[in-house]
């Protein structure tokens, strides 16, 4: 038997320069030392369709990453009344017997939106492996360097026309880039939201012409710097260079500009670095950005769990569910898939300073928009969410299921170097209880 739990009939299922042209430079060929890989065009076998599961429609996608691993027992996985459950509070959602945590009202509110994932699965339980597998959907291999889920949405979605990055990054980032796909595809990390992306514009007294003539002086330069080695300058860094100056003169980097957006509407997301992460992520899907990734530090909470985990998921509630709304009343909520999740859980079982150890066995993810189907709890842990009981759901499953939404083939295959890797680890299939 498959648990999959729902909301009951009469609810409705409502559905680049960060440091000048230099530095921007700098930032796009900070891995123009890694050989970059060919795709292989459209090769590969498709992967077997489930019966009658509905087409992706997903457009857009916004992770809201949790990084450290948040505690799902005390989030969307409580269990009431048992031992390890400790001082963590719950509240009642619209779907019948599933509770939450007592820290997301707001969250419980729009649970008609979310599909909350209780039985994802995993191997990893170290920070640095498992935040690559959450990535990239494949272990750490030290032979292949694989691109991030954002960095294959760039590739595979993404228009190289376009002024603005294909994937942005806000909040930082842990060494996600494009892999075999190339600088190209690295994602563009905005470390502050809170803040400009400084010296986006040239310098005082440096005009259009003037900056113009800087760069093809530089690439004069590099012309010659090849000419004299006997070798030719990579076509990707021109491409680089070329996508810097466009996105200096852009009108669409207003979209990085939150002192554009009314107080009110900042005070609503939360003056937090994710709040406003939130809100820039809103702004930048809605001016055409395929992939934004918003990170939240701070659940490695191997002590005073109990202190540290609702503060943070204060933060969640205000930023996720106001993202939802924006997201909806801007008419771009069907068409966005919006993640929430960490690398792995925390042990039920507290350890002797307050906190709660890594635990990849058992772990939540949320999911909402992007044709997914909300007001629906997907699986079930054991009494006291140590181990999965019911429909498993790994993390090759999980980019199975992203790669369906977005009508990718799973099994289109790349190569890097001159070995062939799939777009999705082949022991991933869809979920059907996503969709259906």
């Amino acid at each position: 038997m498959r648990l999959v739990q729902r909301l009951e009939a009469g609810f409705d299922r409502r559905g680049f320069l960060g440091l000048g042209l230099a530095s921007g430079i700098a930032w796009m060929l900070s891995r123009g030392a890694r050989a970059a890989a060919s795709p292989a065009g459209e090769e590969g076998v498709s992967a077997p369709a489930p019966d009658r599961l509905p087409p992706g429609r997903a457009k857009r996608c916004i992770v809201l990453f949790m990084d450290g691993g948040p505690s799902h027992m005390d989030s969307w996985d409580p269990k009431p009344g048992r031992e390890f459950q400790g001082p963590t509070e719950t509240i009642p959602t619209p779907i019948p017997g599933v509770r939450i945590a007592a820290a997301l009202p707001a969250m419980a509110s729009r649970v008609r939106d979310l599909c909350i994932v209780r039985s994802m699965t995993s191997r990893e339980g170290n920070h640095s492996r498992a935040k690559y597998l959450l990535h990239a959907g494949y272990p750490p291999n030290p032979t292949v360097v694989h691109p991030a889920f954002g960095s294959l949405l760039s590739h595979e979605a993404g228009d190289p026309g376009f002024d603005l990055p294909s994937f942005v990054q806000v909040n930082g980032n842990n060494g996600e880039s494009g892999g075999y796909l190339g600088v190209a595809h690295d994602p563009f990390v905005i470390q502050d939201p809170g803040q400009p992306i400084a010296n986006l514009a040239p310098p005082p007294g440096v005009d259009d012409a003037r900056l113009d003539g800087r760069m093809e002086f530089l690439a004069r330069l590099d012309r010659r710097f090849g000419e004299s080695r006997g070798t030719e300058v990579p076509e990707s860094r021109q491409v680089m260079y070329a996508r810097s100056r466009r996105l200096m003169a852009s009108p669409l980097t207003r979209a990085f500009d939150l002192s554009r957006e009314k107080d009110a509407v900042r005070e609503r997301y939360g003056r937090d670095s994710f709040g406003q992460g939130c809100l820039m992520a809103s702004r930048l899907v809605e001016a055409g950005v395929p992939v934004v990734e918003v990170r939240l530090g701070g659940w490695d909470t191997h002590q005073d769990n109990w202190t540290k985990v609702p503060q943070l998921l204060a933060q969640v509630d205000r930023g996720f569910s106001n993202l939802l709304d924006d997201l909806r009343a801007k008419g771009l909520l069907g068409e966005t898939l919006v993640v929430w999740t960490g690398e792995f859980g925390r042990t039920p079982r507290p350890n002797p300073r307050g906190g709660r150890d890594h635990h990849p066995r058992a772990w939540s993810m949320v999911m909402a928009g992007g044709g997914v189907l909300g007001g629906q709890v997907v699986g079930e842990t054991d009494a006291d969410a140590a181990e999965v009981i019911d429909r498993p759901v790994t993390v090759p499953d999980l980019f199975a299921s992203w790669a369906h939404a977005f009508g990718l083939n799973p099994r289109k295959t790349f190569y890097a170097g001159e070995r062939p890797v799939t777009l999705v680890d082949r022991a991933g299939a869809p979920v059907r209880e996503f969709f259906a």
